[in-house]
């Protein structure tokens, strides 16, 4: 074999060699690098993403403590260790002392855990919302630890005599009805102390009273009882007029009024010296009507669109009211808290008329504050309109 040939074939076969591991190294061994290099690379960043979770767990597991830890330390509630059913008929008690027609309590039975033990009660009655408020508001703020559920309220009303006057009268009342559990006997930890609680700003609870009456109708079919002794002038009659006051005689006994004064049913809408008519707004129940009062004659009615006001207007203040005072009982003195005698020195009465012999005159402006004076011999009571 010559020379050359031997040497051709050495490179042939160093050539094969280096091609060879060229392959190997670069399509075989480096690959695998770079699969492991990659698989590094997506192990490191799942493990930053994990990580940058688990820093987001952390912050919100903090914050968790954090509210749990000011929640602990502002705790209000306690359950007590002891509790029997003759410390919750005493404390329930003292709630419903005022505003209750009725309140039955039922203890439906006892209830034992390992962590805490529950009286149960089944309570129902008759009250005004605003006690019934009351007794709710004290239960749910209290320190002691009560859950109230099922409670149902429904408005009824409530006709009777009242003490105080004698008129039948009629009461915006509520019937309910309610479920109360009572906690007591909790395991250690469940509950502090009660002389470790903190005070509780005012401003944190809700409301001690309704802001409105919410079984209160704003709307009624019924008329109300004349309760505030009013004036009513749809059963009685019209005897003078005296410049702006209008002189009535009524089942309630004879009154001077004037533009805005309340009545029974309503207020008077006018008075018209010069016309000698009276124009007053009555609510009828099912109707609102004007009434035209003239002196000797039947009223006439005119009906009023939409129902109407039968509320007075607002008054003037008693620094534009030009003499007038509101509403005063003159002549023999009507029963109730409006009435008043007059006092001032007579005047000439419109178309003659007088009371019992006696011109009757008005008062002056002073009147409205209510308080006598050698001006105002009089002591002025102003009476609420029968509507709101």
């Amino acid at each position: 074999m010559s020379k050359s040939l031997i040497v051709t074939l050495l490179l042939g076969l160093a050539v094969i060699l280096v091609l060879s591991g060229s392959y190997y190294v670069t399509d075989v061994k480096q690959q695998g690098e770079i699969e492991r290099i990659q698989e590094s690379r997506r192990a490191a960043a799942l493990l930053n993403a994990r990580v940058d979770e688990l820093l987001a767990e952390q912050s919100s597991s903090a914050e968790l403590a954090r509210e749990a830890l000011m929640r602990w330390n502002a705790r209000y509630k306690y359950i007590p260790t002891e509790l029997t059913t003759a410390d919750m008929v005493e404390y329930l008690e003292g709630l419903t002392r005022r505003g209750f027609e009725q309140f039955d309590l039922d203890l439906e039975g006892l209830r034992t855990t390992p962590d805490f033990s529950t009286y149960t009660f089944s309570i129902k009655g008759l009250s005004t919302y605003p006690a019934l408020y009351d007794v709710v508001w004290h239960l749910e703020n209290n320190r002691e630890f009560y859950r109230i559920y099922d409670l149902r309220i429904d408005h009824t009303t409530l006709s009777e005599t009242n003490p105080n006057t004698g008129e039948d009268r009629q009461r915006d009342l509520v019937t309910f009805s309610m479920k109360l559990d009572a906690y007591f006997d909790g395991i250690d930890g469940i509950s502090a102390p009660e002389d470790s609680l903190k005070p509780i700003p005012t401003g944190l609870l809700a409301a001690h009273r309704p802001a409105m009456n919410l079984f209160r109708p704003l709307v009624r079919t019924d008329i109300s009882p004349n309760e505030q002794r009013l004036p009513d002038v749809l059963q009685g009659e019209l005897v003078a007029i005296i410049g702006l006051e209008a002189i009535f005689e009524t089942p309630q006994g004879r009154y001077a009024l004037s533009e805005g004064d309340a009545i029974y049913r309503g207020y008077i809408e006018a008075v018209d010296p010069a016309a000698s008519v009276v124009r007053a707004i009555v609510n009828l129940g099912d109707r609102t009507e004007r009434m035209f009062y003239r002196i000797g004659a039947e009223p006439t009615r005119q009906r009023v669109p939409n129902g109407g006001a039968t509320a007075p207007p607002a008054r003037p203040s008693a620094s534009n009211c030009a003499g007038r005072w509101w509403g005063r009982a003159v002549g023999r003195p009507a029963a109730g808290p409006t009435s008043a005698r007059r006092r001032h020195a007579p005047a000439k009465a419109h178309h003659g008329e007088t009371d019992n012999g006696k011109a009757l005159s008005r008062l002056p402006c002073s009147c409205v504050s209510g308080r006598s004076s050698p001006a105002c011999p009089v002591s002025r009571q102003r009476s609420s309109p029968p509507f709101s």
